[in-house]
């Protein structure tokens, strides 16, 4: 299996800059011919904005047959995330290596 294709957010993902990052991740996703990680290396913190773009970059991977995953997520983003228990649906993983907790590529429901 080949690695996964990465993309690193560039910037602290809020509401004023909440589309740019979208449209970029979204073009990175449909490029990819596998699975795509998406790194919040570097990132000292996010909010609801972070967990809003997760969310529709998540449906985006499942409709183009992508998985996806998470990787280096801030803890406060995390604690959005298990608050609005959603870690059972994001594919996060904490360590940034691996394949535990890609999404699944298509067919299924999480």
């Amino acid at each position: 299996m080949a690695a996964p294709e990465k993309f690193a957010l560039p910037e602290p993902v809020d509401f004023a800059n909440f589309a740019a990052l979208r449209e970029q991740a979204m073009t990175r996703i449909d490029a990819a011919r596998g699975e795509v990680e998406i790194s919040f290396h570097g990132l000292a913190h996010s909010g609801s904005a972070g967990v809003a773009l997760m969310m529709g970059l998540f449906r985006h991977a499942h409709r183009q047959g992508k998985a996806l995953s998470f990787v280096e997520v801030p803890p406060d983003l995390r604690n959005i995330i298990e608050l609005a228990e959603l870690d059972d649906v994001l594919p996060l993983e904490l360590g940034g290596e691996g394949a535990a907790g890609a999404a699944p590529a298509a067919g299924s429901e999480g």
